[in-house]
């Protein structure tokens, strides 16, 4: 796990540290670093810093890369550079996170609507008498609370209370579990799903 620098100063208080045990420290560290950021960087300038940053001679480097030694110098320090700014690295890893938690999230849904209409197609739906749909919500036999919860909501007819949805009527003042027990039970004597 990469560390602030100062948090190595500080681990190493108290504690009797070498200078070779402090450089292998901070070493380790920036190498932590270098792989915590390797999908935010191209993989020629990664290279190049982890092998400076690992000790290799900046000749063997140079040679290895096929560049020049002050171009290699000057990657390098670009590459530093895009590293000191932690922080936005961590902020568009956290974004690409979130992006992908929300594409699994519709894409399960996706799946989920696609099993309904399989489901829907080998079974369609038969048609709804009109008269069932014309029906005041008053005749159907619902318990006065619910019929005064829904005609608050604007639900009069058969036809207004089967464009709603189960999530939206949950929401409606005085409309509870009971009350949605009550309009399963009409839609099974209806025979409306």
């Amino acid at each position: 796990m990469y560390k602030d620098n100062k948090e190595i100063v500080e681990e190493a208080k108290g504690i009797f540290i070498t200078p070779r045990r402090a450089r292998k420290a901070f070493i380790e560290n920036q190498l932590t670093l270098i792989r915590m950021c390797k999908p935010y960087l191209e993989e020629r300038p990664a290279f190049i810093l982890t092998e400076l940053i690992s000790g290799e001679n900046l000749s063997y480097v140079a040679e290895t890369v096929g560049l020049p030694r002050e171009r290699v110098m000057t990657i390098a320090a670009t590459t530093a550079l895009k590293l000191s700014k932690i922080d936005e690295i961590y902020k568009v890893h956290t974004k690409n996170e979130l992006l992908c938690e929300e594409n699994k999230r519709l894409l399960d849904k996706i799946a989920e609507l696609e099993d309904r209409l399989a489901v829907y197609e080998k079974n369609p739906k038969k048609p709804i008498d009109p008269l069932v749909l014309s029906k005041p919500l008053t005749d159907c036999g619902l318990t006065v609370r619910t019929v005064n919860a829904l005609k608050s909501y604007g639900c009069n007819t058969v036809r207004d209370l089967i464009n709603q949805d189960k999530d939206t009527l949950m929401l409606i003042p005085r409309f509870g579990r009971k009350c949605m027990d009550d309009l399963e039970s009409l839609f099974k004597r209806l025979d409306i799903e």
